[in-house]
């Protein structure tokens, strides 16, 4: 079935063909909703240097492209066990841009506009998922509210061809079956607690069937509660090296470092 499913969707991604670059060099990730540019069941779409992420109705998806391997995509699937039914899936902090597709010439899908987030309401009792751009690569939050129960959140994946996590950097690493990793970062996590951010040790925990947890520290929970990780690819073609540069420069300022950047 997921060789079925992947198919098909890279069959409804290139089925129309943007009528200006979709991702100019440098520029982070946006999220379009989905007005026929993509496959049917997306309903919301972004386009990275070197991947595909659509947010459907019980997941996401990564279109992962590999340097030299068949297929030329793999597809990497995110669900949430137990969770809720993504219906609530709604873009908001829009950029004022826009992208034209032509297929041919005869359809076209115009003025879609760009949203820097895309929050899932509710994924579960009293948490939220937010998608954003973080240096061009995807980051996700889940936003905890006072009292719920951040150990309902459980990641299933598909389409990978090993997991595991990495001792010196805590990294969950997804191996592809085209040898790209997809490398989720040590999860960051925080409360916010009247004018002071209260950080909380976090980390992953390895399950059965291609599921992981979070591990957390002790928190308090009458305040909110945000478990930040993000999403990286290693290995995989990258149209210049000069994209490698301009993602290195993305991170310089202090803040959180950028996870490990694309690259040869």
């Amino acid at each position: 079935m997921l060789r079925l499913f992947t198919l098909a969707l890279i069959s409804g991604a290139s089925m129309l063909v943007g009528a200006t670059q979709p991702h100019p060099p440098g520029r982070g990730l946006v999220f379009e909703p989905n007005r026929g540019q993509a496959p049917v069941d997306a309903q919301w779409v972004a386009q990275g240097p070197s991947y595909k992420v659509l947010l459907t109705g019980d997941g996401l998806t990564m279109m992962v492209r590999e340097r030299n391997s068949r297929p030329k995509y793999s597809a990497v699937r995110m669900k949430l066990v137990g969770g809720r039914p993504w219906k609530a899936l709604a873009g908001f902090d829009a950029t004022g841009e826009v992208t034209n597709y032509l297929r041919g010439n005869e359809t076209k899908v115009t003025r879609i506009p760009h949203y820097a987030k895309v929050r899932a309401a509710g994924v579960y009792e009293g948490i939220d998922l937010v998608f954003y751009d973080h240096g061009g690569n995807l980051e996700y939050d889940f936003e905890v509210a006072a009292g719920a129960d951040p150990g309902n959140i459980v990641l299933a994946f598909d389409g990978v061809q090993r997991m595991r996590i990495d001792n010196r950097s805590g990294e969950l690493i997804l191996t592809t079956w085209g040898g790209s990793e997809l490398r989720h970062a040590r999860p960051l996590v925080y409360q916010q607690v009247g004018n002071e951010r209260v950080e909380v040790a976090g980390g992953y925990e390895l399950l059965d069937n291609g599921r992981a947890a979070f591990t957390l520290a002790h928190y308090d929970s009458r305040h909110p509660l945000i478990i930040d990780p993000a999403i990286a690819i290693e290995r995989i073609y990258l149209s210049s090296p000069r994209e490698v540069l301009q993602r290195k420069e993305v991170g310089g300022g202090g803040g959180r470092p950028l996870p490990p950047t694309l690259r040869r």
